[in-house]
Formats: structure tokens, sequence, C-alpha cells
């Protein structure tokens, strides 16, 4: 292990919390539970390859590639969550009085 690797880890695993957070903390919420946990699990695992394996990243700093992955994975799954939801909603058919007036009945 580097002699820096827990200073590292700990700053740069920490910042991996920032996404989530700010995305729950506005009015209308951004991120849904699962894709915070799943960009949370993809920038600490990002984190911890950049920094035991050592990879040719330049002077980049293994918190910001965590970030980067963080932030991609997490939206990828909000969307393919949202894409689930609204299909299966769609699937159960009505769900305001409205529209149960339009249907015909038996």
């Amino acid at each position: 292990m580097p002699p820096d690797a827990p200073r590292l880890l700990t700053f740069s695993g920490l910042a991996q919390l920032a996404p989530g957070f700010v995305a729950v903390l506005t009015a209308r919420r951004l991120l849904a539970k699962w894709p915070v946990l799943l960009g949370m699990a993809a920038g600490v695992a990002v984190v911890w390859y950049v920094t035991f394996e050592k990879p040719d990243v330049g002077n980049v700093n293994a918190g910001i590639l965590g970030l980067v992955a963080n932030i991609a994975v997490a939206a990828v799954a909000q969307l393919v969550q949202h894409a689930r939801t609204r299909n299966s909603a769609a699937a159960s058919g009505p769900t305001t009085a409205a529209a149960a007036e339009k249907e015909p009945v038996g």
C-alpha cells in the first residue's frame, strides 16, 4: 500500500458523496436512491483502482476521476429507473379519476 493511500482514499472517497448530496437537496429531487448509491459505488471503485493500480492518468486526481464515473453512472441509472417507472405506470392503466371516466364501462 502506498504511504499516502489512506489519506487519498479518505478525501477522494469522501468526495463521492457530493453529487448525491447535491442531487437530493434541490426542491425537485434530481436522483433517486439507487442511482445515487450506484454512482457512489462506481466512484469509489475508480478511486480504489487509480490509487492502488497506478494507471497513467497524468496529474489528474483520483477523486476527480471518481466523480466523473460517479456522475456518469448515476445519470445513466436515473434514466433507466425513469424509463422503467414510466413503462410500468403506462402498463398499469389509468391512474386518475379523469382517465377512469373516459374508459368504457363493461
